[in-house]
């Protein structure tokens, strides 16, 4: 049988993680985990092969121009051509916009926006040369409403939801889908930094991040244009669409700031 494939970015924590996890033992596909820390990214392939999952694993920081073009360069030299493409990696910036460090915010769009962009592009390609495959971008319900206090975070999320849906459309006749999977806030280590601190308001509202990775996965293989996890969260997006902008952001920010 043709070994089945998926990359997945982000993959030692989180969200990320927990679909790679559930990828290879729910779905018995061999794995290429991309991720910043080499140690990281080891540790997972020696716990998981000796469970029977092939493991590549790649070290990189795809927020680097060069990044997606070395992965692409790689799984072509190892003769890995995914059925899956995971862009799961991302980050956020938390303050007001111009209070803000401008680097990270510039770092941050090239990993959450370009990065993804790049790597769809690349092996978007090479799964319509197949006739198959399935890209699941992973988003937020930040991208249904303005953020403050995570502002420029909420427009790449907008913007993936967007790009995901026109390539959805351009390509599902060429048997490749792209599903934008939308969590609302996760229990993973994505709000550990010094500049946001976590309110009990928040937490409550906390899913699972298997829970995300089972419903992210299913709509995928389903090749659903877009899934927001979690009864929750689609009552926000709703309420997102019906109350005016700025009553909206006042709620948000109580929470956000």
């Amino acid at each position: 049988m043709t070994k089945k494939w998926a990359i997945v970015t982000g993959a030692t924590a989180g969200i990320g993680r927990a679909i790679a996890q559930q990828l290879a033992e729910q779905h018995s596909y061999n794995l290429v985990l991309v991720a910043r820390s080499e140690t990281a990214l080891s540790s997972l392939k020696n716990a998981w092969e000796k469970s029977g999952i092939e493991v590549q694993v790649m070290p990189l920081d795809l927020s680097l121009e060069a990044a997606p073009e070395q992965l692409a360069r790689f799984t072509d030299e190892q003769g890995i051509v995914p059925e899956v493409l995971v862009n799961n990696a991302g980050i956020g910036c938390h303050g007001r916009f111009l209070e803000t460090d401008l680097a990270a915010q510039i770092k941050m769009l090239r990993l959450n926006v370009e990065a993804l962009v790049q790597l769809s592009y690349l092996y978007g390609q090479r799964m319509v040369e197949r006739k198959h495959g399935y890209i699941m971008q992973v988003a937020s319900t930040a991208a249904f409403q303005p953020l403050p206090f995570y502002g420029l975070y909420a427009g790449t999320k907008s913007l993936v939801v967007s790009f995901s849906k026109t390539l959805n459309f351009e390509y599902s006749t060429h048997g490749v889908s792209s599903t934008a999977v939308c969590p609302g806030p996760t229990a993973t280590n994505f709000f550990d930094n010094k500049a946001s601190v976590t309110t009990e308001d928040l937490k409550k509202l906390f899913m699972s991040a298997d829970a995300v990775a089972r419903l992210g996965i299913a709509a995928m293989f389903d090749r659903r244009e877009v899934c927001i996890t979690g009864g929750v969260n689609k009552l926000g997006t709703i309420a997102g669409k019906m109350v005016p902008s700025r009553l909206m952001m006042k709620s948000l920010a109580s929470v956000m700031r």
